[in-house]
């Protein structure tokens, strides 16, 4: 029994691990986001996500309003969000005084089809050395076309494309 006890706490010790960073900021505010989400609180998201981004939605207030647009469409349709993982985090890369990090996204969702995990990139920069952070969510879009988008972004950053598992 104290062997499965022990063999259990190393299991869960390592998946922690493995869903951090190196930067506790980072695994704060990516927490912090995560729970703006998963709780509808669209105010308080729109605050980790990247300025180019919110800038191309026509500002914070209108950004607010899509995004609730969206949620409120997604929840008609029959999806919620109850989970969300990150995990797989790359090295940290500076470019054009920013600093660049690219994680694998986590979301298991009930859909009308049942309940799915799925898994694509999002993009974590600081332009402050890693104190504050944005997020770009990139929708599990193909690399090419989120560095056309984003040009600030180094080529270098691991960028996978979405995945949709089935859960049972």
């Amino acid at each position: 029994m104290k062997k499965v006890f022990a063999i259990s706490i190393v299991v869960i010790t390592y998946n922690f691990c493995l869903s951090q960073t190196s930067n506790n900021q980072l695994n704060q505010q990516l927490n912090e986001m995560k729970n703006s989400f998963i709780l509808n609180d669209i105010d308080s998201y729109v605050n980790y996500i990247d300025s180019f981004t919110i800038e191309s939605m026509g500002g914070k207030n209108n950004a607010i309003k899509i995004f609730r647009e969206e949620f409120d469409k997604k929840r008609d349709e029959g999806f919620s969000f109850l989970e969300i993982d990150y995990k797989d985090p790359s090295k940290f890369l500076k470019r054009n005084n920013e600093l660049q990090c690219s994680i694998t996204q986590e979301m298991l969702l009930e859909s009308p089809e049942g309940k799915m995990l799925v898994e694509y990139s999002i993009i974590a920069i600081s332009i402050d050395e890693g104190n504050n952070w944005k997020f770009i969510d990139t929708y599990g879009k193909k690399k090419e076309i989120v560095l056309d988008v984003f040009s600030n972004i180094s080529h270098e950053l691991p960028i996978i494309p979405i995945s949709k598992t089935p859960v049972d």
